[in-house]
């Protein structure tokens, strides 16, 4: 009997164990998600920097590059 008793607590320690395994994995992939965020937000070209309107050179934050027609690069508006 008693060792059915152990049984059982060894069972519910491996089934704690297991979720808390998928909560580190939830929170791990919930950071990295945040982190990918995060620099795509960081990666936009500020207002008044230099662009090109194709993005070849980065897209700006206001999603708009002014750049005239006779030009090779604009900036950020």
């Amino acid at each position: 009997m008693q060792d059915q008793h152990q049984f059982q607590l060894s069972s519910d320690t491996s089934t704690a164990k297991i979720i808390k395994m998928k909560y580190f994995v939830l929170l791990f992939v919930a950071f990295l998600a945040l982190a990918m965020a995060f620099n795509s937000v960081q990666a936009c070209l500020s207002d008044g920097s230099t662009c090109k309107a194709d993005g070849s050179m980065g897209n700006c934050c206001s999603q708009f590059c002014l750049q005239q027609p006779n030009t090779q690069t604009g900036y950020c508006a």
